[in-house]
């Protein structure tokens, strides 16, 4: 009586599925095809250069501490070494000069008689709202053209904008480059074209 039960109990317990090969490719498809988006996600976060949106964000601050003339606006809207740097050297040795930041800004400071950076700082803001105090014209994006890597530096990232600037005379449109460099996190304006 006792091999009945054994047998009817392995008689009751289910035998495995046999799977088909079709199931094994849908899941390998599936999890193939997961795998490359993850990948091209992780490879546009790497790319480092900031969206339209981001870029436009950017800018935009910009434009309004313009238009405001506005030191304080302008200075949130910048990193003040790369700045400096990039006023003094530009484009190509902005990268050399800004790897090397603390002694060439300790350099700047001795030479242009600044105690700190931040006198440095009320300095150029000083510049900055002198330049837009007393223009009449007002600045608006109207688009975002371009965002790129630059060709003279790893760091920088130009950023194209139709900027439409009018005032009491006239009013016009014309692209306008703006250099960005992702700081702390966030991009910062370290160059301004007209």
């Amino acid at each position: 009586m006792k091999e009945k039960k054994e047998k009817l109990v392995k008689g009751n317990e289910a035998s495995p599925k046999k799977r088909s090969p079709l199931t094994y490719t849908i899941v390998g498809g599936i999890g193939l095809i997961a795998f490359i988006l993850i990948l091209a996600v992780v490879i546009a976060l790497m790319s480092g250069k900031p969206s339209k949106k981001t870029a436009e964000k950017v800018v935009k601050s910009y434009i309004e501490a313009m238009n405001d003339a506005d030191g304080d606006k302008f200075l949130n809207t910048i990193d003040p070494e790369g700045y400096i740097i990039f006023q003094e050297e530009g484009e190509k040795k902005f990268d050399k000069n800004y790897k090397d930041k603390k002694d060439y800004i300790k350099e700047y400071l001795e030479d242009h008689d600044y105690d700190d950076m931040d006198e440095a700082k009320e300095s150029l803001a000083a510049t900055f709202k002198s330049t837009y105090k007393y223009t009449s014209s007002e600045y608006s994006v109207k688009q975002i053209t371009s965002v790129a890597k630059s060709s003279r530096s790893k760091n920088i990232k130009v950023v194209k904008a139709k900027i439409k600037y009018k005032n009491s005379y006239s009013s016009d449109t014309k692209t306008m480059k703006f250099y960005l460099m992702k700081v702390k996190g966030k991009y910062k304006v370290v160059g301004m074209e007209r």
